[in-house]
Parts: structure tokens; sequence; C-alpha cells
């Protein structure tokens, strides 16, 4: 479900920011940064959002966050008020980069804490004593079982 919500925000987000690229200056929204730091930060969500939707595809993701900076620049050529740049397509594919980046490091953080709450847990039900009653040691084995079964299980996240 969230890598869906993360997809659907992506793909909004760029169809935004090609309107922003491609419509006349007086329709553009601005801000009042420098636009060196406006590309990059556009960008950003970008690489994070599509990073978050697609954690499977790495190659595929980077590809479209650098095709699409560099495509929304030649796309500039089309329209008589906007003027396409080299440095504003290096700062739109280091701000995606700088954000698939981000979602990377995101991803493998949580994967690692995940992954550590199950080791600890499964820990902690193997190793109480044997000197135990019945019944803790009874509850420890199926805990035990659940976690053994519950890594073989698929999580869509």
């Amino acid at each position: 479900m969230a890598q869906r919500i993360a997809a659907v925000a992506a793909w909004t987000f760029l169809c935004f920011l090609v309107y922003a690229t491609i419509s006349p200056l007086g329709a553009r929204p601005t801000l009042r940064y420098p636009t060196s730091l406006e590309h990059v930060a556009a960008f950003i969500p970008i690489g994070l959002l599509f990073c978050f939707a697609y954690p499977r595809h790495t190659t595929l993701v980077l590809c479209l966050v650098i095709g699409s900076a560099a495509l929304l620049e030649l796309m500039q050529l089309a329209t008589p008020d906007r003027h396409a740049r080299l440095a504003d397509a290096v700062e739109k594919m280091a701000g995606g980069c700088l954000g698939l980046g981000a979602g990377h490091a995101i991803l493998s953080l949580g994967k690692t804490l995940r992954s550590q709450q199950q080791y600890s847990a499964k820990n902690r039900c193997e190793t109480l004593p044997q000197s135990s009653s019945p019944e803790i040691r009874s509850n420890t084995r199926r805990t035990s079982e659940y976690f053994r079964t519950s890594r073989n299980v698929a999580v869509d996240e």
C-alpha cells in the first residue's frame, strides 16, 4: 500500500514538474530562492519518491530521474520564452540522485532495524533457562516457530 501511494505521489510530482518546466514564465511557480537551489530541491523529492515506489528497480529509477531531468531541459527548447542550459540539467540530475541516495539510505536503515528486531526477539525466546516451567517453555517454542515461519513471508511495503 505504501509503495502505491509513493508511486502516485512520484508520478503526480513529476507531472507538476513538467508543467512548471514547460509553462510560460508568467505561469511558472516561482520562489525567492536562487534557481540553482530550486532545480536541486525540485528533483530531490522525485528521486526519493521513485525510490520508495520502486525499491527493487534502482537502475530503472536512476535512468528515469536522470532522463526526465535531461528531457525536461530539452523540452524547453520548444518554448519561445524559455531556455535550456546544461548547468540546469546537471543541477536537476544532482537533486534527483541526492533524493535517490536518501531513499536508499532510509530503506536500508529500515531493513536493518527490522532484521535486528527479529534477531533480538528470536534470541530472547530461545535463551530462556531450561529450568523454567513447562508452560513458559511451551510458549517459547510457539514464539520461536512463529519467527522462523514469518521470515519466509513476503511483505508488500
